[in-house]
């Protein structure tokens, strides 16, 4: 595990600890359902690129007079990062104490149970799809939304606009190395032009996201921003990258909580897709 404090952050100010780069943007007040809270803006880098964007918080709880610390965790295969925002800095609004780690191999302690618990799991799941979870949300209009596109921010977007066509929406962000893994399958899936695709990007800083579509391709319509995360809730978002099919009513049809692959494309999605344009726009 490798660790660091910095005492007195300021804006703009970064740290490297084990080959990543921890830079520390400045908070923002938020509002919780029973708290207020600062939240800190760290970008994590590796060797120029972003693979993180992490927000810990500070937050007081005024009913019981408490303040926690909500430590922000990026998981990976091989490490865990972790920040957590510490204390103001004395004299200062805009200083903080920012403590980082890095712990190798986290998930791997794990490996032995879930390798006992495999027979189990896999005597249960014969006779389903493991990579499709299910989801109450399946046969239910899709939760209303109005948010601003990625591209042209004073252009805006809602279900109800899409109505009358079967849509695609791909919840996604920049930081989320499981979305990289999906996202040639989608560029792929876009220049066939068979469906509309949209993008959600979930808690994700705009400039970031810009950067990423520019950089490896933008298989999406629009995108629209979600930088709270509360659309994702409203959909039952478990994580990054998510998947939605909406159908011409405006009826969510499919919903698939992993990475898409081609497969999943070819087996799932498409047959779905075609089925659904298929139907009379009054069904």
């Amino acid at each position: 595990m490798k660790s660091l404090a910095t005492p007195g952050s300021i804006p703009g100010q970064s740290i490297e600890v084990g080959g990543y780069s921890f830079r520390f943007d400045g908070t923002k007040e938020i509002s919780g359902p029973n708290y207020r809270a600062l939240r800190a803006n760290v970008i994590v880098s590796r060797e120029g690129r972003v693979v993180a964007l992490m927000h810990p918080e500070k937050r007081f709880f005024p009913v019981q007079k408490t303040t926690m610390t909500e430590v922000a965790v990026n998981r990976g295969l091989f490490r865990d990062l972790y920040v957590a925002l510490g204390d103001a800095a004395e004299n200062s609004n805009t200083a903080w104490t920012v403590r980082v780690q890095i712990k190798p191999f986290v998930d791997w302690i794990w490996a032995g149970c879930l390798l006992m618990a495999f027979g189990g799991v896999l005597a249960a799941s014969l006779s389903n799809d493991p990579r499709r979870l299910p989801s109450t949300f399946i046969g239910k209009q899709a939760p209303a939304f109005d948010l601003p596109r990625l591209d042209v921010a004073d252009r805006r977007l809602s279900p109800e606009a899409l109505r009358g066509q079967v849509w695609v929406m791909n919840v996604w962000a920049s930081w989320c190395e499981s979305f990289r893994d999906e996202h040639a399958a989608l560029v792929a899936l876009a220049r066939r032009n068979i469906v509309a695709i949209y993008g959600l990007g979930y808690k994700d800083d705009p400039d970031a996201a810009q950067q990423w579509l520019k950089q490896v391709g933008d298989p999406y319509i629009a995108t629209m921003v979600d930088p709270s995360g509360q659309t994702g809730i409203d959909y039952g978002v478990y994580g990054v990258p998510e998947t939605f099919i909406v159908d011409r009513r405006g009826v969510i049809r499919f919903k698939r909580s992993e990475p898409l692959t081609q497969a999943v494309l070819d087996t799932q999605i498409l047959p779905l897709v075609r089925t659904l344009q298929g139907e009379g726009s009054d069904e």
